[in-house]
Protein backbone atom coordinates (compact mmCIF):
# COMPACT_ATOMS: atom_id res chain seq x y z
CA UNK A 1 0.00 0.00 0.00
CA UNK A 2 1.54 3.25 -1.18
CA UNK A 3 1.54 5.89 1.68
CA UNK A 4 0.67 9.37 0.39
CA UNK A 5 2.27 13.05 1.78
CA UNK A 6 -0.80 15.40 1.38
CA UNK A 7 -2.14 15.51 4.97
CA UNK A 8 0.82 16.88 5.99
CA UNK A 9 0.94 19.03 2.91
CA UNK A 10 -2.87 20.47 3.31
CA UNK A 11 -2.68 20.90 7.09
CA UNK A 12 0.96 22.65 6.80
CA UNK A 13 -0.73 25.36 3.69
CA UNK A 14 -3.89 25.45 6.03
CA UNK A 15 -1.58 26.56 8.90
CA UNK A 16 0.47 29.00 7.06
CA UNK A 17 -2.38 30.28 5.66
CA UNK A 18 -4.21 30.73 8.87
CA UNK A 19 -0.92 32.43 9.93
CA UNK A 20 -1.33 34.88 7.33
CA UNK A 21 -4.89 35.65 7.52
CA UNK A 22 -4.30 36.73 11.78
CA UNK A 23 -1.79 39.37 10.54
CA UNK A 24 -4.47 40.72 7.37
CA UNK A 25 -7.31 39.89 9.60
CA UNK A 26 -7.45 43.22 11.19
CA UNK A 27 -7.42 45.43 8.30
CA UNK A 28 -10.14 43.40 6.80
CA UNK A 29 -12.67 44.12 9.79
CA UNK A 30 -14.18 47.55 9.45
CA UNK A 31 -14.70 49.66 13.19
CA UNK A 32 -17.91 49.54 11.81
CA UNK A 33 -18.55 46.20 12.36
CA UNK A 34 -17.54 45.94 15.57
CA UNK A 35 -18.67 49.44 16.82
CA UNK A 36 -21.09 51.39 15.49
CA UNK A 37 -21.78 54.95 15.11
CA UNK A 38 -24.84 55.38 16.79
CA UNK A 39 -22.57 52.91 20.00
CA UNK A 40 -20.17 55.77 19.50
CA UNK A 41 -22.56 58.88 20.16
CA UNK A 42 -24.50 57.28 22.88
CA UNK A 43 -20.78 56.34 24.49
CA UNK A 44 -19.62 60.17 24.27
CA UNK A 45 -23.15 61.29 24.94
CA UNK A 46 -22.82 59.14 28.61
CA UNK A 47 -19.57 60.21 29.04
CA UNK A 48 -20.35 63.81 28.75
CA UNK A 49 -23.62 62.76 31.41
CA UNK A 50 -21.10 60.87 33.91
CA UNK A 51 -18.80 64.17 33.79
CA UNK A 52 -21.64 66.60 34.43
CA UNK A 53 -22.88 64.59 37.52
CA UNK A 54 -19.71 64.75 38.74
CA UNK A 55 -18.80 67.95 38.14
CA UNK A 56 -22.53 69.27 39.51
CA UNK A 57 -21.86 66.61 42.69
CA UNK A 58 -18.98 68.93 44.12
CA UNK A 59 -21.33 72.67 42.88
CA UNK A 60 -24.59 71.54 44.22
CA UNK A 61 -24.86 70.17 47.59
CA UNK A 62 -27.96 68.42 48.75
CA UNK A 63 -29.67 68.70 45.27
CA UNK A 64 -27.97 65.87 43.86
CA UNK A 65 -29.60 62.77 42.85
CA UNK A 66 -28.03 60.12 43.37
CA UNK A 67 -30.16 57.30 41.97
CA UNK A 68 -30.17 59.38 38.34
CA UNK A 69 -26.46 59.61 38.96
CA UNK A 70 -25.85 55.76 39.46
CA UNK A 71 -27.98 55.17 36.85
CA UNK A 72 -25.98 57.24 34.55
CA UNK A 73 -22.55 55.82 35.47
CA UNK A 74 -24.45 52.16 35.82
CA UNK A 75 -25.03 52.56 31.62
CA UNK A 76 -21.94 53.97 31.37
CA UNK A 77 -19.83 51.16 32.39
CA UNK A 78 -21.98 49.21 30.39
CA UNK A 79 -21.25 51.24 27.89
CA UNK A 80 -17.47 51.58 28.14
CA UNK A 81 -17.25 47.42 28.41
CA UNK A 82 -18.66 46.81 25.42
CA UNK A 83 -15.97 49.42 23.79
CA UNK A 84 -13.73 47.63 25.28
CA UNK A 85 -14.89 44.36 24.04
CA UNK A 86 -15.07 46.17 21.08
CA UNK A 87 -11.35 47.45 20.66
CA UNK A 88 -10.31 43.56 21.48
CA UNK A 89 -12.24 42.05 19.12
CA UNK A 90 -9.81 42.02 15.83
CA UNK A 91 -6.90 41.39 18.44
CA UNK A 92 -8.37 38.16 19.85
CA UNK A 93 -9.63 36.86 16.84
CA UNK A 94 -6.13 37.61 15.20
CA UNK A 95 -4.95 35.72 17.80
CA UNK A 96 -7.26 32.45 17.88
CA UNK A 97 -6.48 32.55 13.59
CA UNK A 98 -2.49 32.71 14.58
CA UNK A 99 -2.59 30.06 17.44
CA UNK A 100 -4.98 27.91 15.22
CA UNK A 101 -2.21 28.05 12.06
CA UNK A 102 0.66 27.34 14.59
CA UNK A 103 -1.60 24.24 15.75
CA UNK A 104 -2.00 23.10 11.94
CA UNK A 105 1.45 24.15 11.29
CA UNK A 106 3.56 21.75 14.04
CA UNK A 107 0.30 19.28 13.28
CA UNK A 108 2.20 19.35 9.83
CA UNK A 109 5.52 18.63 11.09
CA UNK A 110 5.01 16.02 13.28
CA UNK A 111 2.72 14.20 10.50
CA UNK A 112 5.87 14.59 8.30
CA UNK A 113 8.00 12.65 11.04
CA UNK A 114 5.71 10.15 11.79
CA UNK A 115 5.34 9.55 8.10
CA UNK A 116 9.02 9.54 7.27
CA UNK A 117 9.68 7.26 10.39
CA UNK A 118 6.69 4.38 9.14
CA UNK A 119 8.60 4.53 5.73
Amino acid sequence: MMRTGYPPIVLAVVGIGLMVLSFVWPSMVSDESVWSEEQAREHAELAADVHHSVCSLGHESGTHDDDSSTAVKQRYERSAAELKAAQAYRGKTAAYFRWAGIACTLLAVGAYHVSRAAR
